[in-house]
């Protein structure tokens, strides 16, 4: 029985790494959207392993970001309007290769989906630091 309980465990720790990888590729990457990664490498450490999990929460790169998200404070102003940015621009970009009206239709409405939601998102500015 432990083994059954184990493998899903397993599994999910495996995914976290591999979004925690894919989320710092998208750091990187100015067409890919990391925080995206890390919050789903979050949700699989969150149920397989509180260490990998508070590592993750800790993490200079993007565990303020992580925690501010999780609190419920929303992202920065800015990578409010960078996300919608990059998300027109890469969808437009999408839209004109495939050439086909469904699929531009289609990225028109989860563009517009995803922009609302990240509109409706609550923002703070990552220059203002609360003393706790």
């Amino acid at each position: 029985m432990k083994k059954i309980k184990a493998v899903p465990k397993i599994c999910l720790i495996g995914l976290g790494f591999i979004f925690t990888f894919l989320g710092i590729v998208g750091f990187v990457v100015p067409l890919m959207p990391g925080f995206v990664f890390i919050l789903l490498a979050s949700f699989c450490f969150s149920r397989s392993s509180e260490r990998f999990h508070e590592w993750l929460l800790n993490n200079p790169m993007f565990g303020e970001l992580l925690r501010q998200y999780l609190a419920g404070k929303g992202i920065p102003e800015t990578a409010k309007k960078k996300a919608i940015a990059v998300i027109w621009l890469s969808f437009a970009i999408s839209a004109f290769v495939a050439a086909n009206v469904m699929v531009t239709l289609g990225l028109v409405v989860f563009g517009v989906v995803l922009s609302v939601y990240l509109m409706r998102l609550p923002s703070y500015s990552k220059a203002v630091k609360t003393s706790s």
